[in-house]
C-alpha cells in the first residue's frame, strides 16, 4: 500500500524579533529626525482603537507630517478607498516603523529604523493586539522579516511575535505603476479572507508510491486519458550539469490524493510512454523546464501539454513576463498560504532534502497546479485563447527539443577569431592613446570616462552636443559619431569600444560555454518578449547574432567572424540553413483584419513598407526615411 501523509500546516512561523519594551511612548530624541519634522513622532491612527488589520508603513510622507496623521497623503487616500471598497475600512489602522518625516521623503537609514522600531513600533502593536498586519513596502519588510526582496516575501502569511503577518507594494508603488493595482487588491483581500476565516489549509492526503504501485499508477493514468497535473524536482536549473539529477515526479488528477514517486521507484521505459501521449492532457508550470530536463537526462519524449499556466497567464497578460505558481496560486486558490518556504534552506543543495519533506512539497505543487489550472482556463475561455494557449504548449516542446540538439561551435576558428579581434583591440588602443598623450593626457586610461572628457573638452576644446540627466556632457556612441567629424583620431576610439563589445557580448561568452564535445546551448523564452516573440538567453542571445557587414575578404569585419563560428555538426557535407518569414507580423495582421489595401498588396506580391512610403511620400520619390516612418 502506498504511504499517506496530511500536508503541512500552511502557515510559517518566523524567527520573532527580540526587542525590549519601552518605558513611554510619548517622546524620543535619539535620532534627530523630530528636529526637522513639523509633527514629530506621530503613532498610531486608524478606523478602530483595536484594529484587526494593521497596515504598516515606513514613515509619515510630507503630508502626514503636516497633517499629523499617518496614510492621510496621496498614497494612503488610495489605501483607504481600497479598503472601502473591500469593506474592511472599519476593522483597519495604520503605523510606520519610523516615527518621524525625513527630509525631501529620503528613505530611512539602518540607525533610523532601529532606534525607532525598537523604541516604539513593537510596543504599540504589543498594545493595538491586530490579528493580521500587512507590511507595506521594502522598509517594513526589512525590519519585522529580516529580508531584503519585497516579491520573495509576498504570496504567503508568516507568524511573528504572535501576530500573522502578510506582505504587499506601497500604495506609492501603485499610483507609479497602475498595472500592480490588481495584485495589492488581490494581497489585501487575502488578509480579508483570513479575518473571516474562509482560508483553511488544505485538508487531504498525499501518497508517496513504491515502485509496484508506481507502475500501476502510471500505468492507469495512460489507459484513463485524464487530465493530470505534473511536476518534478531535480537538484539544480541545470539539466546539462552533469551532476544534477531528477528526485521526484508529482502527479495530481484532481479526484484523487496527489501522488509522488521517487525517481529511483520509476520504470523510465513506461515513464516515457506517459510522457509521449498525446491522449493523456499534462497540466504543468513552466513545463519546457520538466520537458528539457527529462528529455536531457533519461531521452523523454514530451507530448500532450495541454495546459501550462505560465503560458496561460502571459497570454493573458504580455506584461508580466514570469511568475511564480506561488504568485498565480495565491491570486487564484483562496486556501493558498505558500509553501515554498518549507524547503528554502534546501535551495542550494535540494539533494540534502529530508525526503517526506519533498514528497509533501512535489504535491503541494502539482495541487496547486491543477487548482489553478480550473481557475485560470475558465478565464482563457472568455477570451477565446483556447487555440493560442493548444499552440503555446506545442511550441514549448518544439523549443524543447531545438534547445536539447545545442548548436555546434567550430572551436579552432573561434580561437583565431578571438586572436584577430585582440590583436586589432590593441592596435586601435594604442592609436588613441598615442594621441591621447600627444594632447598632454599623460597614462592615459582610454576606459575611463573622466579622462576621455578631459581630453576631448580641456585639451581638445571640443563643443558640448549632449547632455545627460545629471547635466554631464554625454559620450554615447552617438556623440562619438559627430565628434568624428571634427576629430578623426576619434575613429580609433570608436574601433576599440566596438571590437570590446565583440569581444565580450560575443566570442567570450562561446569561448566561456562550449562544451568538451564543441557545443553550446542557450534556453528559448516564450514569455520575455510583449510582441509575443520569442527571445533567447542563458547563457547568451543566439537572436542576436550580428550579420556580416562587409562583403570584401579583404576587409577585416569583426562581425563576420562571430557567425563563422557556428558550423554543422555533419561535418564538411552538412549545411546550415537559414530561414525567415518574410514580413510576417504583417501578413498575419492583413488576414485577421481583413483589411483589403493590405490583402492586395500581399497578393499582388508587393512590399508593404515601400507602399506605404509611396503614401507618405505623396506624388514624389520615396526615400529612405520614408520606409522606415
Amino acid at each position: 500500500m502506498p504511504e499517506q501523509y496530511t500536508f503541512f500546516e500552511g502557515l510559517v512561523e518566523a524567527k520573532p524579533k527580540v526587542c525590549k519594551k519601552p518605558k513611554s511612548l510619548t517622546s524620543c530624541e535619539k535620532c534627530g529626525l523630530y528636529k526637522q519634522a513639523k509633527s514629530p513622532n506621530i503613532g498610531y491612527d486608524g478606523y478602530t482603537d483595536k484594529p484587526d488589520i494593521l497596515f504598516i508603513g515606513q514613515n509619515p510622507g510630507g503630508v502626514e507630517d503636516i497633517k499629523g496623521k499617518p496614510f492621510v497623503g496621496p498614497s494612503g487616500k488610495y489605501l483607504r478607498k481600497v479598503l472601502k471598497e473591500l469593506n474592511i475600512a472599519n476593522v483597519s489602522g495604520f503605523l510606520n516603523v519610523v516615527r518621524c518625516h525625513t527630509k525631501n521623503n529620503a528613505p530611512p537609514n539602518a540607525k533610523q529604523i532601529k532606534l525607532c522600531g525598537d523604541q516604539f513600533f513593537w510596543k504599540t502593536v504589543y498594545e493595538l493586539k491586530p490579528k493580521i498586519m500587512i507590511l507595506l513596502g521594502a522598509v517594513p519588510v526589512k525590519y519585522v522579516l529580516n529580508k531584503n526582496s519585497l516579491d520573495k516575501s509576498r504570496f504567503t502569511i508568516t507568524k511573528v511575535n504572535n501576530v500573522y503577518v502578510l506582505v504587499t507594494y506601497h500604495p506609492a508603488y501603485i499610483l507609479r505603476n497602475k498595472k500592480a493595482g490588481g495584485e495589492f487588491k488581490y494581497d489585501i483581500n487575502k488578509a480579508k479572507l483570513f479575518l473571516e476565516n474562509n482560508l483553511t489549509k488544505p485538508n487531504i492526503k498525499y501518497e508517496v508510491l513504491n515502485k509496484e504501485d508506481a507502475r500501476s499508477y502510471i500505468k492507469s493514468l495512460i489507459q484513463s486519458k485524464r487530465e493530470v497535473a505534473f511536476d518534478i524536482e531535480t537538484t539544480n536549473a541545470d539539466p546539462y550539469d552533469a551532476n544534477s539529477e531528477v528526485l521526484c515526479c508529482g502527479f495530481y488528477d484532481g479526484e484523487r490524493s496527489p501522488k509522488c514517486i521517487f525517481w529511483e521507484d520509476m520504470d523510465i521505459e513506461l515513464f516515457k510512454k506517459l510522457a509521449f501521449s498525446k491522449k493523456v492532457k499534462k497540466i504543468m508550470h513552466n513545463g519546457k523546464f520538466d520537458m528539457l530536463f527529462t528529455l536531457v537526462k533519461h531521452n523523454v519524449a514530451w507530448r500532450g501539454l495541454y495546459f501550462d499556466s505560465m503560458l496561460a497567464n502571459y497570454l493573458l497578460d504580455e506584461t508580466q513576463r514570469t511568475v511564480s505558481l506561488q504568485e498565480l496560486a495565491w491570486r487564484y486558490v483562496d486556501n493558498c498560504f505558500g509553501w515554498k518556504e518549507m524547503v528554502s534552506k534546501y535551495l542550494l543543495a535540494f539533494k540534502e532534502c529530508p525526503k517526506d519533506t519533498l514528497a509533501n512539497y512535489v504535491c503541494l505543487d502539482v495541487y496547486y497546479t491543477y487548482k489553478v489550472y480550473k481557475k485560470m482556463y475558465k478565464k482563457i475561455k472568455e477570451e477565446n485563447l483556447e487555440n493560442m494557449s493548444y499552440l503555446m504548449g506545442k511550441f514549448a516542446y518544439t523549443l524543447t527539443d531545438i534547445e536539447k540538439n545545442k548548436v555546434y561551435i567550430n572551436t579552432e576558428f573561434l580561437k583565431d577569431a578571438l586572436d584577430k579581434v585582440d590583436t586589432e583591440t590593441k592596435k586601435y588602443k594604442d592609436k588613441f592613446v598615442k594621441f591621447a598623450e600627444k594632447n598632454g593626457m599623460k597614462n592615459f586610461n582610454i576606459n575611463s570616462g573622466h579622462q576621455l572628457k578631459r581630453l576631448l573638452f580641456d585639451r581638445l576644446k571640443a563643443p558640448v552636443y549632449k547632455r545627460t540627466q545629471t547635466g554631464l556632457p554625454s559620450l554615447d556612441k552617438d556623440v562619438i559619431d559627430e565628434y568624428k567629424k571634427l576629430i578623426p583620431e576619434i575613429d580609433y576610439l570608436s574601433e576599440y569600444r566596438k571590437l570590446v563589445k565583440i569581444e565580450s557580448t560575443y566570442l567570450q561568452p562561446l569561448v566561456r560555454n562550449v562544451d568538451s564535445k564543441g557545443f553550446v546551448y542557450t534556453t528559448f523564452n516564450l514569455t520575455y518578449t510583449k510582441s509575443g516573440r520569442t527571445s533567447s538567453s542563458n547563457p547568451m542571445n543566439f537572436q542576436n547574432i550580428p550579420r556580416t557587414r562587409s562583403s570584401d575578404d579583404s576587409t577585416f569585419d569583426p562581425y563576420s567572424l562571430i557567425k563563422k563560428c557556428f558550423v554543422s555538426r555533419f561535418g564538411e557535407d552538412g549545411l546550415i540553413v537559414e530561414a525567415d518569414y518574410s514580413q510576417l507580423e504583417l501578413r498575419v495582421l492583413a488576414i485577421v483584419s481583413g483589411d483589403e489595401n493590405l490583402t492586395n498588396i500581399f497578393a499582388s506580391g508587393g512590399d508593404i513598407h515601400s507602399e506605404v512610403a509611396k503614401l507618405i511620400a505623396k506624388g514624389r520619390t520615396p526615400t529612405k526615411e520614408d520606409r522606415t516612418r
